[in-house]
Parts: structure tokens; sequence; C-alpha cells
């Protein structure tokens, strides 16, 4: 009977540790980065929860054009990890996802097309902007602001197009308008 009760301990005890530690990698693995949307070149920051404590973390970059980066990352003793990526340029979405061997998670992030603004004359009377490149599934619009963020104008929804050319006639009346 003293034999059985201290096997059955020994039990408990063992069921007790493997249940924790399951509890401990088993949280839910995430991934999420700082933005949503991020600007050509800007430096994305990655992280991650729920992973496996004081392990590698194998994060993989997949950019709008299928080509991979890998970085490695490791984790804290809770599961926790923070790395960077460096954009290049490449408009599109990009899928992230980490693993530790045993947990997994994906996360998106979006580089926006680019569009070029100039001024559309020698009086600098209007602001023309052009974007192209775009998705035709998607709406765009140009949001127009002083160099103090105050926007003045925001053009119309463009839908169903790869690109557009919008113009922002300037009143020069408007403060700040020029810089000044």
């Amino acid at each position: 009977m003293r034999r059985t009760f201290s096997m059955l301990v020994v039990v408990l005890i063992t069921l007790s540790i493997i249940g924790f530690s399951v509890q401990a990698s088993d949280g839910g693995a995430r991934i999420w980065t700082d933005k949503e949307e991020y600007v050509s070149h800007e430096t994305v920051t990655i992280f991650g929860s729920g992973f496996l404590p004081n392990a590698q973390v194998t994060v993989t970059i997949t950019a709008p054009d299928s080509s991979v980066a890998t970085i490695y990352a490791w984790t804290d003793e809770f599961g926790v990890f923070t790395t960077y990526y460096t954009l290049d340029g490449m408009e599109g979405t990009y899928t992230v996802t980490a693993t530790d061997g045993t947990n997994t998670a994906t996360t998106t992030f979006l580089e926006p097309p680019s569009v070029d603004a100039v001024w559309s004359d020698s009086d600098c009377a209007s602001i023309k902007a052009t974007a192209s490149g775009l998705t035709a599934s998607k709406s765009y619009y140009v949001t127009y602001a002083d160099p103090d963020g105050v926007v003045r104008r925001t053009s119309p929804t463009y839908t169903g197009v790869s690109s557009f050319t919008d113009y922002f006639v300037l009143d020069i009346a408007l403060p700040k308008v020029l810089g000044t």
C-alpha cells in the first residue's frame, strides 16, 4: 500500500510538471509588427510571444515577389522575442512566419505603392501626384498636407485602376502652404 501510494505521488508530480511545461510552451504563439504599413527602406520591428523559452526562432519574411529572407532570433525566459527587418523598396504584402520547431505563427504587413508628387508648372500653382504599380482590386486616394501635417485636400478615391494622376491647386493664401 505504501509503495503504491509513493508511486502514485511520483506519477502525479510528474504529470503536474508535464502539464506545466505544456502550458508554458503551448500558450498560443503569436507574432505582430509595430505597424501595419511601412514606407520604402523603413525598418520593420517584429515581435513574438508564446514560443518556447530560451529557444531559437526562425523568422522567414516572404516578399511580394516570393523571395524569402530568414532571420534567427532568440526568445527570453518567457518565450518572447523581438527582431528587425529592413525593407528594400519592394511594394506589396509581406508575409512573416516564425517557428521554434514546436510553435508557429504568421502575420502580414504592407509596403504600399509610392506616389510621386511634383510641382506641375513653373509658377508652383499646383501639385501633380502620380501613382503607378497599383493593384486594380484595391482603392487608393491621396492626402495633401502642409508642412505642419494639416490636411488641405483629399483626392477622390480611385478604384479598379493600376495608375492615376491627381492635381491639387494651391491656394497661396493658405498659411504654410509652401513651407514658410
